[in-house]
């Protein structure tokens, strides 16, 4: 009897292992992943050991599988498994390769998580007040654009996402905790509004129209209306907006000084970054360059007259768009892991429902991100995007249940 009671105890505290690793896991991707130097390495961490005490959990107490994604599952595995081939062939990023594989155990090995709704609201609530505040101070203290201790385009990134789920809380909660969200969301537009970075702008007017489009189909004048005054508040405020007035006015210098053939310039420089992942993939588009070839190959479309010398500049040391970044090195396997990541969430609940509107507006997100730089290339981003692709499941489920 007692050697049954030691063995319930056991089984009761793994179990709840496993629950507290997942639930914190989930929280410390909206809450530190950014608030630390090293937040990368914390998430790194926390996906293997919750994955870990998942596989003790099944094995030991003969714990069954939860009814999870077994498509986002299969769509990790391909990702994590075509970067290391691709590296075993002719070298590729492999840590970003098992950080895939570690997802997809992750995601097969979800235990049941009671109110995960909850959980992640106020993980994504606090999240945006610390990220708000570190934006503030970083600010304060000479940083012209704050960057969360890794880059402003990575940071600004993490900040969107945790805008996009704080905007879909504050629509879909009716208590006055709603408003704990609204706070966040006031810190979070002050981190956007300090990091300077274009490509997440372009999101938000993106997502902004879109939604518009949308809801303009059923009730056409009222949502025409705001789209009117939306366009107007823009037009009337420009002028003192600052950093993104500077931004925009930046951008059209830019663009212009490129076509009178000076590409030293932000935009010039993936400008001609586009130009050789282009050309390259024309001859190596079956599987890619890998990246030990990728700065030779550059090196030679130089000599040969091909591209701008500046193709070689130090800051160009990717393509500066997921699309071509994952044509280029990995070749159509690599676009075609792309694509199925960032099409999880219509694949999963359909193309022309509103179901998972949340998923769908971060993965939209993602693919605007790709645009101008590789949000799949940096161990963070693919954290935070595969982690809040994993709620999915448990946000269908718990809306099922209630």
């Amino acid at each position: 009897m007692i050697e049954v009671q030691e063995n319930m105890k056991k089984s009761y505290l793994l179990e709840k292992l496993h629950f507290y690793l997942y639930a914190i896991t989930f929280s410390f991707v909206f809450v530190g992943l950014f608030t630390l130097p090293k937040g990368h390495e914390v998430i790194e961490v926390l996906v293997i050991l919750s994955l870990l005490a998942g596989a003790l959990n099944y094995f030991i107490n003969k714990q069954t599988l939860t009814n999870m994604s077994k498509l986002l599952t299969c769509t990790l595995l391909v990702s994590g498994l075509v970067i290391l081939i691709n590296h075993s062939i002719h070298g590729d990023w492999d840590r970003y390769g098992r950080a895939f594989l570690y997802m997809a155990a992750f995601v097969l090995l979800n235990p049941k998580i009671p109110n995960i709704k909850q959980i992640v609201f106020y993980s994504v609530a606090i999240g945006g007040v610390i990220l708000g505040t570190l934006s503030l101070y970083q600010f304060n203290t000479g940083l012209i654009r704050v960057d969360g201790f890794t880059n402003a385009i990575l940071f600004s990134q993490h900040l969107f996402i945790l805008l996009i789920f704080n905007i879909y809380f504050f629509l879909s909660k009716n208590d006055k905790t709603k408003f704990f969200s609204l706070i966040s969301i006031c810190f979070l537009f002050v981190g956007l509004y300090l990091s300077q970075t274009r490509g997440v702008w372009l999101a938000i007017l993106l997502l902004v129209c879109t939604y518009l489009f949308i809801k303009a189909y059923k009730k056409p004048l009222k949502y025409s209306l705001i789209a009117l005054v939306l366009v107007f508040i823009a037009f009337s405020t420009y002028d003192n907006s600052g950093f993104v007035r500077d931004k925009v006015a930046s951008g059209i210098s830019d663009i212009e000084k490129a076509k009178d053939g000076h590409f030293s310039s932000s935009w010039g420089l993936r400008i001609i970054a586009w130009d050789s992942a282009v050309k390259d993939i024309k001859n190596n588009y079956l599987i890619g360059v890998g990246k030990e070839n990728f700065y030779l190959n550059k090196k030679a479309q130089v000599e040969k007259g091909e591209v701008n010398p500046l193709a070689l500049n130090s800051a160009l040391h990717h393509t500066h768009n997921q699309y071509l970044q994952s044509q280029l090195i990995r070749g159509i396997p690599g676009t075609i892991a792309l694509l199925l990541l960032l099409l999880y969430p219509w694949l999963s609940s359909g193309f022309i429902t509103n179901k998972a509107y949340l998923f769908k507006s971060i993965a939209f997100s993602y693919a605007i991100f790709s645009l101008s730089d590789v949000p799949f290339e940096h161990l963070n981003t693919i954290y935070l995007y595969t982690l809040s692709m994993a709620l999915l499941s448990y946000f269908s489920l718990e809306e099922k249940e209630s």
